[in-house]
């Protein structure tokens, strides 16, 4: 009996109940999912006239890499509604914001969310829901508010291969004087001691302008009443206008092997190439290999090695071009400036060289992060 499975068996009644449930439907089913289908097409059309036609090389918004989406634009596109089509560019993103797909697990249920942190508690759940339900009063508030408490409590999958503990050890000391002013846990700290601005692409952190901010914040409030738990925003309300402060959130780090490739556009393919910015490639990689580097942190991701690891199972992979508008990977350090102020004030070193103890030190630092 297969063990997952087998105790959940479904009765005949049951099965039967289904097929003729379906049946009965299937017109109605097809003609939601045209629908639907025919509402992605007109947003990407939207986007494509909009937004990335003001840069150089957009991104695909229909093909590229696994793990890579837009959520800002397909969430603006929703505003149009409200001030017509001729005035689409004032509520669209100003050019791609095609991010990589954060983590979910230990979403604060609270706090601040999205990259860019403009985004508050149960109002996630409802912007995301709204990119895909279209029409706001159609969203199902019981269902995203199961959903957001889940994610609250969803753990991260723990790191599977060996660590060297006293690696890891002096990792920790490290991490604790360089990074821990950035990288802490988020309950109870303002939008203003999360986002920070590291020197990292701009254009998912310019998504959000004040009308945007303003017309969500309407939309949310008026389909999440306050006499549901999940919808006390407090003064500031569901949505905040980025505009004073931009930057991205500096989350905890928690899980962090299985996040990669890093920052917000997933356009750094290990933790060592993020920590030593003189490794890093800044041309093409491979994108969605399941085959894990445990030296660097990170995903297989060589080109020149596209054939081998599809033969050994990795079918997903497609390279990730850092050419395309939205997707540099620069920031968080240089070569010739390690240094960044941390949410403490303090000037941190963030970057390395790869020589000597410099690469003693990243080697300790990359066994700690991948403890989290």
């Amino acid at each position: 009996m297969n063990p997952v499975f087998g105790a959940g068996k479904v009765s005949p009644t049951d099965a039967t109940n289904e097929v003729q449930t379906a049946s009965a439907n299937i017109d109605a089913v097809l003609a939601l999912m045209r629908t639907m289908n025919e509402r992605r097409l007109q947003t990407i059309g939207l986007l494509e006239a909009h937004s990335y036609a003001k840069a150089p090389n957009p991104p695909s918004l229909t093909g590229g890499a696994p793990g890579l989406i837009e959520t800002s634009g397909l969430g603006s596109v929703g505003l149009v509604r409200f001030v017509g089509p001729e005035k689409a560019d004032s509520v669209l993103p100003p050019g791609p914001s095609k991010a990589d797909v954060p983590a979910v697990w230990k979403i604060d249920p609270t706090g601040y969310v999205n990259w860019d942190g403009t985004i508050r508690g149960f109002a996630r759940a409802l912007t995301s829901s709204m990119a895909v339900v279209d029409d706001p009063t159609k969203i199902d508030l019981g269902t995203n508010a199961k959903i957001q408490d889940f994610l609250g409590k969803l753990p991260a999958e723990p790191y599977p291969f060996p660590i060297d503990e006293a690696a890891r050890r002096r990792g920790e000391s490290i991490f604790q004087t360089n990074c821990a002013g950035c990288h802490a846990l988020p309950a109870g700290r303002k939008r203003s001691d999360l986002v920070f601005n590291v020197g990292t692409d701009p254009l998912r952190e310019q998504a959000i302008n004040t009308l945007s901010a303003g017309l969500l914040t309407k939309v949310v409030l008026s389909i999440c009443p306050p006499t549901q738990a999940e919808c006390a925003f407090g003064a500031e309300g569901p949505i905040v206008d980025p505009s004073v402060h931009r930057g991205y959130v500096a989350g905890p780090l928690i899980g962090v092997w299985a996040v990669a490739p890093y920052l917000h556009n997933g356009s750094i393919p290990t933790l060592r190439q993020l920590l030593v910015p003189s490794l890093r490639t800044t041309t093409q990689f491979l994108r969605g290999s399941t085959s894990y580097n445990q030296t660097d942190g990170g995903g297989e991701w060589e080109p020149s090695r596209e054939a081998e690891l599809r033969a050994r199972g990795d079918t997903a992979i497609a390279l990730h071009d850092l050419q395309q508008a939205g997707f540099s990977p620069v920031g968080h350090g240089s070569a010739n400036n390690p240094m960044l102020v941390d949410g403490r004030g303090k000037s941190v070193q963030v970057a390395w060289s790869n020589n000597g103890a410099d690469k003693h030190t990243v080697d300790d630092l990359i066994a700690y992060l991948l403890s989290l």
